[in-house]
This record gives C-alpha cells, structure tokens and sequence, in this order.
C-alpha cells in the first residue's frame, strides 16, 4: 500500500506583498499612536484611501512643526520638545503608509479581507 504524502504548509513568504509586512504596518501604525483603529483597518484594505491618509500626515507634522517652533520661540521648551515627539510620530506615519502605498493593492486587500 502506497501512502500519499502528508501536506507540508509552506512558511509565510517574507517581503513586500505578503501577510507578514501588512501585519507588520499594522503594528507599526498602532505603535505610533497617530490614527485610530479603524483609520489603520482602512489603510490596511483600502488602497484608495492611503492618498489621503499620505496628505493629512504631511499636514499633521507641519502643524506641529509650527507649533513647536512657536512654544520655542516663546521660551516654552517643554511644549516645543512635545510638539517635536508629535512631528515625529507623524512622519513615521507618513513613512510608514507611502511604503504601503507602494505595495500592490490587491495583494494588501486580500491579506487583510
């Protein structure tokens, strides 16, 4: 009697279009505390609205910018270091969600669905 052979599951495949890096902006998106969780399910499924989400980031670390640059000027160190962490984490944001952008969208939907 022949037996047939058991199914070997493959890993994950590492790298972009897979499960693992959607998981992995997921995470970081999350870490950095910017967008809420349904903007980040959003981001994650929807690549239509990554654009936008792009452009309010940008928005976002040039409003704290300013600010940052108003409490320094103003001799408040402490807001302004404050300002600076928020500009910060924006721009990770920003970082993170053009490296999606560039990631096929039928890919990240389908890992995410």
């Amino acid at each position: 009697m022949v037996r047939s052979p058991k199914a070997v599951s493959q890993p994950p495949r590492v790298g972009p279009g897979t499960y693992i890096s959607t998981m992995r902006y997921r995470s970081d998106l999350e870490r950095l505390a910017t967008l809420d969780a349904a903007t980040i399910e959003m981001a994650c499924t929807d690549s239509t609205a990554v654009a936008d989400l792009i452009a309010h980031g940008v928005d976002e670390y040039l409003e704290y910018d300013l600010h940052a640059d108003e409490a320094e000027a103003a001799g408040d160190t402490d807001l302004a270091h404050f300002y600076r962490q928020e500009a910060s984490a924006w721009r990770s944001t920003v970082a993170t969600l053009r490296m999606m952008a560039v990631e096929p969208a039928d890919r990240r939907a389908a890992r995410s669905a």
